[in-house]
């Protein structure tokens, strides 16, 4: 009997009828899992699709048992004679159906596994996990983390639509807008661009989205640009209930981009107040018309200050020189011009400093037509250069004009930490974690905040050690966790261990050899230290502040000849750069070290002018008012320091009065207590007005705050305790780390 059903069922084709039935629907759930995304349809489509063809296949079945297609139509089975049947035939060319679909799903099978990402659908999720181990130890009663009365909501990247590729800088940038826009209204948490980011270009789950972002409403949404026309469809998403509150398309000239902007968001507000019945207001952008070319110029330069490479920064720079040549009242265009210089600087991609005095001509032009631009006094105090009393000030009256901003709510945090509280602080990084879960840089932002402000430097370890797990890629983590170990924690050894790695994870960065090469001279190393600081020079042979490691090295081997000809040949080369704009002070350090030791007190002083053109003129000026109106105050304590050796204290004296603000308070702004550097530079200071006492106290404290960091250099090599070589307490410093430095080359050994 079962092998009858069996022989019936084979011969009426029920079993091929069904393989090809669901190899046919498999390969249309995943074509519709494709399309429903990328033509920004609703979800529910896939969950229809899948649902009807599992309806389906019993009816599918069904059919296949009681009919057969007959060259006369189809017929009931029991209708048609043995003689009539052409279920052999249909057999047939089922199979070649089959066939075609099982190729057509291998096809699909092997781009899935082989071309595709295969961390697009996981990695969001994993680094929110990895991220969400950094423990950011607050008091949870603290308003400033409480949740907001109103409601939240993520804008994800719209999608490109425009038939070139190339255009996605624009449609990422419609996204930011609109996303900066909803921002600035109270009571509506607004997830960060880097964490709605992070889902750019991969398969998503609303609600899953919804949930590691921590909001309640997701915005989607596509962008379509033609010419100097521009089509924007939008939708808002419940994440909870999967509705959707709210959908529109606008089809616009370019020069309108920020009124479509406004309406968008405006509209967004009313959906919510609807659904929801909560208070929200409006706000709006400039709403005024812009050059179309200038808007994708400034949309082409948002993507190169967001790619943050060196490359990128430059392309970002020339795009938006480009914008605001073209609309010079784009003021946003304007605002992201200086970040970009600001942030050349600091990644040391140029080192041209007027680069910074350009920056800030540009905020005070746009400070002096918006005075409530919170972009712009976020901008502004990133290119203050030495004085922190200004550049707190500015945080935090961009804080005050936008609290939302993450990027705000970080340096606010990190400037005025000291002024506000640990507790207010650690509260407001608490809440960048929460409107922002998936940037990866917050842990290190954090960290700077706790070895700065704080100098809690074993948390500050595991702060960093949880952004490396979080991006490994980042080199910079492990290299700034290593100048923790050397500059606060006395840990060599450790931070020899890190630079190795960086090293081999990028092998192009000569910041890793010159730190290695700074390690090894501290240990005592130094054949291995000249190794590494060539080996640095190989990759970057004009940047000052590596050369100067290898004149370190030069000295302590007794190879002076060497290192006064690298010294010299060195300030004289056209294309030497200088990192930071005290370098070329500090750079010939050595030059008038080895000059004093050999008691050349007039070369050393003619170097000093020839270098430093009409430093001695400063000797009979008044002092300035404020510290940070001086631009050269390593030259002139240089230049005291040749004075104390040849005995004009006079000099000495009026040159110390113009330098005579740099004391502990001035290094206590911001912070809670001196760092070892600070005491390092406190001893330079006190070594000046012939105090050993304090000089060596200062030096003490710096050792026991963990700064071993290129000791032999800074204590031994140096112009300015030259004459405390013979005092028994520095004797006993310098034993003293001789001793540790034999305890560190033991456990590298090991």
């Amino acid at each position: 009997m079962a092998e009858s059903l069996i022989s019936e069922l084979k011969r009426r084709n029920v079993f091929k009828v069904g393989i090809a039935y669901l190899v046919l629907a498999w390969v249309v759930v995943q074509i519709t899992s494709i399309a429903v995304p990328a033509l920004h349809l609703p979800n529910w489509i896939n969950t229809a699709v899948f649902f009807f063809g599992l309806i389906g296949f019993p009816f599918a079945l069904f059919f296949a048992w009681a009919f057969e297609i007959t060259p006369d139509g189809i017929k009931l089975e029991s209708a048609i004679s043995s003689g009539d049947s052409t279920a052999a035939l249909t057999g047939r060319k089922l199979d070649f159906i089959i066939i075609g679909l099982m190729a057509i799903a291998l096809i699909y099978f092997i781009y899935e596994s082989r071309f595709q990402s295969p961390t697009a659908l996981v990695l969001p999720t994993e680094q929110a996990e990895v991220i969400a181990q950094v423990s950011i130890k607050v008091n949870a009663n603290n308003p400033l983390i409480s949740e907001p009365k109103g409601t939240s909501i993520a804008v994800l990247p719209f999608v490109n639509m425009s038939s070139d590729k190339e255009q996605e800088y624009f449609s990422d940038g419609i996204s930011e807008e609109i996303l900066n826009v909803l921002a600035k209204i109270p009571k509506l948490q607004v997830t960060s661009r880097s964490s709605a980011f992070a889902y750019k270009d991969t398969k998503i789950n609303i609600s899953e989205v919804a949930k590691i972002l921590g909001v309640k409403n997701v915005l989607e949404g596509s962008v379509r640009k033609s010419g100097v026309r521009v089509r924007i469809t939008a939708q808002l998403i419940n994440a909870e209930t999967d509705k959707h509150l709210w959908s529109e398309s606008y089809d616009r000239e370019l020069d309108d981009i920020f009124q479509v902007q406004d309406e968008i968001s405006a509209e967004i507000v009313d959906a919510l107040k609807e659904t929801l019945g909560i208070s929200l207001v409006k706000t709006v952008s400039s709403a005024q018309t812009i050059n179309p070319k200038a808007y994708d110029l400034y949309l082409q330069g948002l993507r190169g200050l967001h790619t943050y490479t060196f490359e990128s920064l430059d392309n970002a720079a020339a795009a938006l020189e480009l914008a605001t040549d073209i609309a010079p009242e784009f003021l946003m265009a304007r605002i992201k011009l200086a970040e970009t210089y600001a942030r050349q600087i600091i990644t040391g991609s140029r080192f041209d400093w007027l680069m910074l005095d350009k920056a800030e001509a540009l905020i005070k032009e746009v400070l002096s037509i918006n005075p409530n631009s919170a972009e712009a006094y976020f901008v502004r105090s990133l290119i203050i250069k030495t004085d922190r009393k200004l550049r707190n000030q500015y945080a935090k009256e961009a804080y005050r004009l936008n609290p939302n901003n993450v990027d705000i709510i970080i340096r606010h945090a990190q400037s005025n930490g000291a002024e506000m509280g640990e507790d207010n602080a650690r509260a407001l990084f608490k809440r960048a974690q929460k409107v922002d879960p998936l940037n990866a840089d917050l842990p290190y932002f954090f960290a700077v905040y706790l070895v700065q402000t704080l100098q809690k430097y074993s948390e500050a370890e595991q702060t960093l050690k949880q952004a490396i797990k979080v991006n490994p890629k980042n080199t910079f983590y492990p290299f700034y966790l290593g100048q923790i170990y050397a500059q606060h924690m006395g840990q060599i050894v450790d931070a020899i261990k890190l630079a190795e790695n960086g090293a081999r994870l990028d092998p192009n960065d000569p910041y890793f050899p010159q730190a290695l090469s700074i390690y090894y001279l501290s240990l005592g190393s130094a054949l291995k230290s000249l190794e590494y600081a060539e080996k640095a020079m190989s990759i970057n042979a004009n940047n000052a502040e590596i050369i100067n490691q290898k004149v370190n090295s030069l000295i302590y081997l007794g190879q002076t000849a060497k290192a006064l000809i690298l010294i010299n040949d060195t300030v004289a080369d056209a294309n030497t750069v200088y990192p930071s704009k005290q370098l070329k002070e500090r750079f010939i350090t050595g030059a008038v070290y080895l000059l004093l030791k050999q008691k050349k007190f007039a070369d050393a002083e003619a170097l000093i002018n020839l270098h430093i053109p009409g430093i001695n003129e400063w000797v009979n000026q008044p002092p300035p008012a404020t510290l940070n109106a001086i631009e050269n105050v390593n030259g002139i304590l240089l230049l005291a320091c040749v004075y104390k050796a040849q005995g004009q204290l006079a000099k000495v004296e009026k040159l110390v009065e113009r330098v005579k603000g740099r004391d502990e308070s001035f290094y206590l702004t911001g912070q809670a207590r001196l760092l070892g550097i600070e005491y390092m530079n406190l001893a330079i200071s006190s070594s000046l007005e012939n105090n050993d006492e304090q000089t060596i106290k200062y030096l003490e404290a710096a050792i026991d705050n963990g700064y071993l960091y290129n000791w032999r250099a800074n204590l031994l090599q140096s112009p300015y305790f030259i004459d405390l070589a013979q005092q028994p307490r520095f004797t006993a410093l310098i034993g003293r780390l001789e001793t540790e430095m034999l305890k560190q080359i033991a456990v590298l050994k090991q």
